[in-house]
């Protein structure tokens, strides 16, 4: 809900008399502020606050004024000793008065909350079944209970600084009324959607052992990338040709190539006879004198 208050000036009012207040706002705004402290709230179905015949419901928004007097006492702060205020007005014996008008809006409210802090907020204003809803508590129900909360704001705000002042305190409070009393007529709905979450603490490392860590671990890849730049470096030719005669080729033509398997190659098929269009070698596998076995190159025969 959103109320939103002016005070309206005594000549606006056409206000009249001293110790009674006569005041002719409107058509159906008209009356006699007595002896203080006096309250009245009236509803209408216009902005112009001309009708106030609202047992048929009023539309959204909805307007009502709000007509009070005042026992301001000696106290020469605020509003009491403002006389150059147009939005309140003297009573005789050191009372103060003023009428607002008033407009109230009811809206429905579609939000998302995430760990409590709202993260879409979309409104639109309600029918006029929902604002009938709200709206008639505060105005229809016997005793004025919305009343006693409006009228200690009032006491409050008459020592605001300026007349709008006052009506924005008023304002205010008005919603939160309304919307309290208006509470009884909806009941309680599961949110369109909901999803929880929970953590927990599975371990906890201190932070100054967890950084030698890390940095122990990023000095080990700094030391491998060191070590194989280093390798790279000091790797000639020797290296090289270690490496490729440990290779199954190599080892395969140590074993069955005799000294040619042995000598320096530019590439490793050079280390076979069958590379220069001889013949190829048999090789097979025989007993030995210690009851063993043994690769044996088999002599090639006519």
């Amino acid at each position: 809900m959103q109320t939103m208050c002016k005070p309206l000036s005594y000549i606006e009012c056409n206000l009249e008399g001293s110790a009674n207040l006569y005041f002719n706002c409107s058509e159906g705004l008209q009356g006699i502020i007595g002896a203080t402290p006096y309250w009245e709230t009236v509803y209408f179905t216009d902005a112009t606050l001309s009708n106030n015949d609202t047992t048929k419901g009023v539309n959204n928004p909805y307007y009502f004024a709000i007509v009070s007097g005042q026992s301001a006492g000696v106290q020469n702060t605020g509003l009491v000793g403002n006389v150059n205020d147009t939005g309140v007005f003297g009573i005789k014996d050191g009372g103060m008065g003023f009428i607002l008008s008033c407009s109230a809006t009811l809206y429905d409210i579609e939000y998302d909350s995430i760990n409590s802090t709202i993260t879409r907020f979309v409104t639109k204003v309600s029918n006029t079944s929902v604002t009938n809803a709200w709206e008639g508590p505060i105005e229809w129900i016997s005793g004025d209970p919305g009343g006693t909360s409006l009228q200690q704001t009032a006491s409050v705000a008459i020592f605001s600084n300026t007349s709008q002042e006052l009506a924005d305190k008023i304002a205010a409070t008005y919603s939160q009324t309304a919307l309290a009393l208006g509470a009884q007529s909806v009941l309680r709905r599961p949110a369109l959607a909901v999803q929880e979450r929970e953590t927990f603490l599975v371990s906890r490392v201190q932070a100054a052992p967890l950084y030698t860590l890390v940095a122990a671990n990023l000095l080990f890849v700094l030391f491998g990338i060191v070590l194989t730049c280093i390798a790279i470096i000091t790797s000639g030719e020797d290296v090289r040709e270690v490496q490729a005669r440990l290779s199954i080729v190599g080892l395969v033509a140590d074993r069955f190539e005799a000294h040619r398997g042995r000598n320096g190659v530019e590439n490793l098929d050079d280390y076979f006879e069958e590379k220069e269009g001889n013949d190829s070698m048999r090789v097979a596998i025989r007993e030995t004198d210690q009851k063993g076995f043994a690769y044996v190159v088999l002599e090639k025969t006519g």
